[in-house]
């Protein structure tokens, strides 16, 4: 075949496709002289292709506990006498205060330690009262609940923001009601709660 008409017959298999997609847009202008514009060559459209969704992977929730030790025996296992010291299974100190994790108490009591705290009793009939029996039972939840030898019931933050709430009340039965029920779970006994 010829060169000269091989070199035709390529521009022209090359500029055909171009040629059938461009669209000559012609229209008026105030001038009177007709414009053309290219309009821009349609665009192939993708089919949507179905992409897979993650689904989510239900995140195993843990199961509340059933155990919880006294103050007495946070009181007794300090590691002073012929028991081990379970204080070592949480990551709180004999003699950090109150203040130091819990707020609202009252300032005659939010400097003692926590060790220290476990000896208050009420009277009931008094606001300062209730929140000494409220820290006594508090400190015992504080710990089982962030002990590694205790499956309690509730989380460090749970026990952290019920005993903050309740002295936000300033109301002292609601104080004795936290009081109490932190008490309940305290007294469930079990992991190492049973350890001489």
């Amino acid at each position: 075949m010829n060169p000269k008409k091989l070199w035709f017959l390529a521009i022209v298999v090359l500029l055909i496709p171009l040629v059938a997609h461009v669209i000559l847009v012609t229209s008026g202008s105030p001038s009177g002289l007709a414009t053309t514009t290219l309009a821009a060559m349609p665009q192939a459209t993708a089919t949507p292709t179905p992409t897979p969704t993650p689904t989510p992977t239900p995140t195993p929730t843990p199961t509340p506990g059933n155990e919880g030790c006294s103050p007495g025996f946070w009181q007794t296992h300090t590691g002073l006498g012929p028991q081990a010291n379970a204080w070592l299974t949480t990551p709180y100190s004999q003699t950090q205060t109150l203040a130091s994790v819990f707020t609202g108490f009252d300032a005659s009591i939010s400097g003692t330690g926590l060790l220290d705290a476990m000896s208050f009793t009420g009277p009931k009939n008094t606001l300062v009262g209730a929140e000494k029996i409220l820290a006594k039972q508090a400190v015992a939840a504080l710990l089982n609940s962030s002990s590694s030898g205790v499956s309690y019931p509730l989380s460090t933050s749970a026990v952290i923001a019920e005993v903050n709430a309740a002295l936000a009340s300033g109301d002292r039965d609601t104080i004795l009601t936290e009081a109490s029920r932190l008490d309940g779970f305290n007294g469930l006994e079990g992991g190492i709660c049973g350890q001489p």
